[in-house]
């Protein structure tokens, strides 16, 4: 049996961008449904158009996404140019030696009780509401027209589309974190006929890592849980691209015993990743309550350690060299 064991209330290893918001594209606190046609920006023309300049557009998602939502819940503007002590602001953005500024996801869990004891209506209904507008947002963007035309490419597109990516996966694990913090069962309960934030752009980072796309599908569909796997890099991952559905589902022989993460255990983890061997070699992945603990049993289809947490692993990834992030 494989365990990998996860941070409490499963929340994720943190993830770094760019602070891009600008004097062109800055929240400005008056509505986030509206927000695009105040910035001045024709938001069906860039999801239709064939070339887009994601140098521009960068800006904008953050700042209607990121800090847009984060205002919204919190009722806390979190884009002004405030003094370094603000405490909501020093949550959510840090400032690095070089004078650059990064939206972090290292403080969420603490961001989203303090914006709760803060928030103008503390209900698990507001925030369902607020999520549920960012999540049409979202899914909006990534299965526009304009935006598949570049996943198309994948690793080959552009720096400042890969921006606009990371941009938008920093969103969602942002609203998944005060999803499973805010009140997990009210809100979920909630938002059940309201489809969630989707996988596509995290699962970018899984395959950078060296997953298998036929051990991705298998994942339970969870945002917070694939982007924590994906902080597990795979050591044979050029032995590993031309591998078929039938090899990664059928033989269970080539499963490992013992994967070595004992770096990746923190003190009080929680979540537990577990595989059971059915006679057939199969599993169907589920996920069980229980003592407050999430258990999710998933089966590894291949023989091979668990690669060592990285810096680049572990999501923190400077997709812009540092000249540019001044």
């Amino acid at each position: 049996m494989n365990i990998i064991k996860y941070p409490n209330q499963n929340i994720s290893i943190h993830f770094n961008v760019p602070y891009l918001c600008n004097d062109n594209f800055t929240y400005d606190r008056a509505g986030f449904l509206s927000y695009p046609s105040r910035a001045g920006v024709n938001l069906n023309g860039l999801l239709q158009s064939k070339e887009v300049d994601w140098d521009q557009w960068a800006p904008f998602l953050q700042a209607w996404l990121c800090f847009g939502f984060l205002d919204e819940v919190a009722g806390q503007p979190f884009t002004q140019d405030m003094p370094h002590q603000n405490f909501f602001l020093a949550h959510i953005i840090e400032r690095k030696l070089n004078g650059s500024r990064v939206v972090t996801t290292r403080n969420l869990t603490e961001l989203v009780y303090l914006a709760r004891s803060q928030a103008r209506d503390p209900s698990s209904e507001s925030l369902a509401h607020h999520l549920s507008y960012l999540y049409s947002a979202i899914r909006r963007i990534v299965l526009s027209p304009s935006f598949q035309r570049y996943m198309k490419k994948g690793r080959r597109s552009t720096t400042p589309f890969m921006l606009a990516v990371d941009i938008l996966i920093s969103v969602q694990i942002i609203a998944e974190t005060f999803r499973t913090c805010w009140d997990s069962a009210s809100v979920s309960s909630i938002l059940h006929n309201v489809p969630s934030t989707t996988n596509v752009l995290v699962d970018i980072l899984l395959l950078d890592a060296g997953w298998c796309p036929y051990e991705i599908q298998r994942l339970p569909n969870d945002f917070l849980e694939h982007y924590n796997m994906c902080c597990i890099t795979r050591d044979d991952a050029e032995n590993h691209k031309n591998c078929t559905q039938h090899t990664c589902f059928s033989q269970p022989g080539l499963l490992q015993d013992e994967p070595q993460v004992d770096d990746f255990i923190p003190s009080g983890a929680g979540v537990v990743f577990s595989e059971t061997i059915l006679p057939d070699g199969f599993l169907e992945p589920h996920s069980s309550v229980r003592k407050g603990t999430r258990e999710t049993n998933l089966r590894f289809s291949h023989n091979r350690q668990l690669g060592k947490l990285s810096e680049e692993a572990l999501g923190l990834r400077e997709t812009l060299s540092d000249s540019k992030l001044k």
